[in-house]
């Protein structure tokens, strides 16, 4: 049986990965409204579960929805509260509106991002990398919300115990379980993500 995201949460302890609360229905449909955006199942589903996730003592941000005043998708860099294309016409980058969603931002302040303008049969959207320097979205991560957690989280155990602490700082090398997500091999990625094949094939 295929491991979840939710599975691969387990792994670390509520000090490495404090679990938010999820969020309801109802402020999930108010969220999509202002956005003017449909959510993929996938993150819905997640989001009852956890309103994002804190990952910061891994230099990672998986991000939730506001609760109450802005159900706008967060930002949480210091004094920011934009969407992310608010963000981008700003740096006047001329991303097209409603192209992409950010779901996650890490260390590096790369965005990993939902592109609304492709789906599959489930209603899924893919994920990618993009660059904040650039505002190039890069290569297809993974083919939905809950296959990017997954992967998100298995190479975080990669490289982090189940308390937060870094092997590098630990003097360990990283682990072998698993393989360097996203720029691993492709069959290792694929054999985990099937659907991922629609998206990409090198």
């Amino acid at each position: 049986m295929t491991e979840t995201a939710l599975d691969a949460l387990a792994y670390f302890s509520p000090e490495a990965a404090p679990r938010r609360p999820g969020v309801s229905m109802t402020m999930i449909a108010d969220a999509e409204r202002r956005m003017g955006v449909t959510l993929p199942p996938s993150m819905r589903e997640l989001l009852l579960a956890h309103n994002g996730l804190d990952l910061t003592r891994m230099d990672v941000e998986v991000l939730g929805v506001e609760d109450p005043a802005d159900l706008r998708i967060r930002y949480d860099h210091p004094g920011a509260a934009l969407s992310f294309w608010e963000n981008y016409a700003a740096e006047g980058w001329g991303v097209p509106p409603r192209t992409f969603l950010p779901v996650a931002f890490d260390g590096s302040g790369d965005a990993w991002v939902v592109q609304l303008t492709e789906r599959d049969g489930r209603g899924e959207h893919p994920v990618l990398r993009s660059d904040h320097e650039t505002g190039e979205a890069g290569v297809y991560a993974a083919s939905s919300y809950e296959r990017f957690l997954w992967f998100l989280l298995h190479d975080l155990r990669r490289h982090f115990d189940e308390d937060g602490d870094s092997a590098v700082r630990r003097g360990v090398a990283p682990s072998e379980h698993g393989k360097p997500w996203p720029y691993g091999p492709l069959d290792w990625i694929l054999a985990h993500d099937p659907d991922l094949a629609r998206w990409r094939t090198e």
